[in-house]
């Protein structure tokens, strides 16, 4: 006899059948690297999201904003899974199938497969391009068999647990029947993809614990600068600022993925092609034994806002990277390095700038072996270049003979992305009530940054008042910040306006203009609004 199931169980089956959909897609990622369907369509929405969008998403939801837009892709999935169930149960009428409560059958679980097969071959020619992933997942950037491997296996997957879960309910049945009978058939799915999910993403954490283990070491204390100066890693600088150099796991992490790659390093090589005479092929160990070089150099993400966190100082060790294009035999006609990432990321620098020897080939950050979130087991640190282009998890380098736009170019940030001149005030707080001292002395103080051009002067302005210039710190290198500070008597308890302004090393004064990072970085001068409080009248 022919069944009537219910729209919310046909519903609900599609939705768990989308959970197992999902499941298969997650153990792929974990295990073998391939990424998940969610996260290629977050990267194919990206394609038609422009830089000011982009750049308003990141400062309202800031480093959440890819977890939220992550989430939301997932249960877009789910729901999309619900109605591709109630879709399932229109095409069995219009076919007339028969479902009895034998439950599972082989006739109801072949016509699961079939409608799961069906929808592959949608995705191949619909949501794979869109996805930049080619017709049928060809173009993909992971092993293209693995890769459609698994969209195969995926959706076969869903048309198989959504039969299995929806098969028992018929006319006959209950209604109190039916739904022990939902209940029971959907445990199985579910707890077997809350299992494979759990296990793969224990195994995902033991392999790269296993990867990173026997090379990580602590950072040492001390160690030497650029100019072979001894100097302590995580020294404090002005007192009651930010740290002069950034510890590891305060740097500021931001990447293009929802899931960031986990590195094997035991199967990790670089290598460099291309116009190049001689092609090489490094592993870790042979990497890390070429003569390194050290040096402090600040990384700033472009999507920084005026008076923002997204920026860092850090000591960073590593190879030349013109060192290494030399050993290869770079080529005439060259005019871009193409720079590769183990998650498919492209970016690309010009040979001009590839030539400079303070871009290094980076695996030690602060002392200790380069973190798995700043790009283990080598990045690329390339001096007075926003950090979109000091590309992480490097697999391969590639001079090419045409100018290359890489993964944001291509979707409207600037190519040439030169840091501009920044300055931030840290102390006080936007907003903080502050009391002053019983000498009246307020510390006002925050950092500076001019890429390579250096700082030579920085200048606060309390209210509409004249600007006084302030104590500059000790300069790491000109590829670093420079912390500042001055004090401040205030006449009064009062709510107070506070300016800042740079002047870099070749005497260009900070751009006031106010500009959002999209697409060439932000400019402005940072202004905070902040209360002195304890200061009596007695004391005027």
């Amino acid at each position: 006899m022919q069944s009537t199931v219910p729209w919310r169980r046909e519903f609900l089956s599609g939705a768990i059948a989308a959970v197992a959909f999902l499941a298969i897609y997650f153990v792929a990622r974990f295990i073998w690297q391939i990424p998940a369907l969610p996260e290629a369509v977050i990267e194919g929405i990206l394609n038609f999201i422009p830089p000011a969008l982009f750049e308003a998403v990141i400062q309202l939801f800031g480093s959440l904003a890819k977890t939220l837009n992550f989430y939301a892709i997932l249960l877009g999935i789910v729901g999309a899974g619900g109605l591709l169930g109630l879709l399932y149960g229109r095409l069995l009428k219009l076919l007339g199938a028969v479902e009895n409560s034998s439950g599972g059958t082989p006739t109801a679980l072949l016509y699961g497969l079939g409608y799961g097969g069906l929808l592959w071959l949608i995705h191949g020619v619909t949501i794979s391009p869109f996805a930049e992933r080619g017709f049928f997942g060809l173009d993909a950037p992971s092993p293209v068999i693995a890769a459609v491997a698994i969209d195969i296996i995926a959706y076969l997957a869903f048309g198989f647990v959504l039969a299995y879960v929806r098969q028992p309910f018929v006319v006959e049945m209950s209604d109190t029947a039916s739904e022990s009978v939902l209940s029971r058939r959907s445990l199985a799915p579910l707890a077997a993809s809350g299992l494979a999910l759990g296990g793969a993403y224990a195994l995902k954490r033991s392999f790269a614990a296993q990867a990173q283990a026997i090379f990580n070491e602590p950072a040492k204390e001390t160690t030497l600068s650029a100019s072979g100066e001894s100097l302590p890693i995580f020294q404090q600088g002005f007192e009651g600022l930010e740290p002069l150099v950034t510890p590891n796991d305060e740097f500021y992490v931001i990447s293009k993925n929802t899931i960031d790659p986990t590195v094997d390093v035991n199967d990790w090589s670089l290598t460099i092609t291309g116009m190049v005479d001689n092609k090489m092929v490094l592993d870790y160990d042979a990497l890390t034994a070429m003569p390194t070089q050290q040096q402090y150099a600040t990384l700033q993400c472009i999507s920084n806002a005026v008076g923002g966190d997204l920026i860092g100082c850090a000591l960073w060790e590593g190879v030349p990277l013109w060192n290494l294009l030399l050993q290869a035999g770079i080529q005439p006609g060259v005019k871009d390095i193409v720079l590769h990432a183990a998650d498919g990321y492209q970016e690309s620098i010009p040979l001009e700038k590839a030539q400079d020897p303070q871009v290094l080939l980076a695996f030690r950050m602060n002392g200790a072996i380069l973190p798995n979130n700043h790009g283990f087991p080598a990045r690329l640190i390339v001096p007075n270049i926003y950090g979109m282009k000091n590309v992480k998890w490097l697999t391969r380098i590639e001079p090419v003979d045409h100018d290359f736009k890489g993964f944001w170019q291509q979707r409207g940030w600037s190519d040439e992305a030169i840091y501009k001149t920044m300055s931030r005030i840290d102390a006080p707080r936007n907003g903080a009530t502050v009391s002053a001292k019983v000498d009246r002395e307020v510390l006002i103080g925050g950092i500076a940054f001019a890429g390579n051009r250096g700082i030579s002067k920085v200048e606060v302005r309390i209210d509409e008042g004249e600007w006084k210039e302030a104590e500059l710190g000790k300069v790491l290198s000109l590829l670093s910040w420079v912390q500042w500070k001055t004090t401040w008597e205030p006449p009064v308890s009062a709510g107070y306006t506070i300016r800042v302004r740079a002047t870099d090393g070749t005497g260009e004064l900070q751009d006031e203009t106010e500009l959002a990072p999209a697409p060439n970085g932000a400019s402005g001068w940072h202004t905070i609004s902040s209360r002195i409080s304890g200061i009596s009248d007695g004391q005027n």
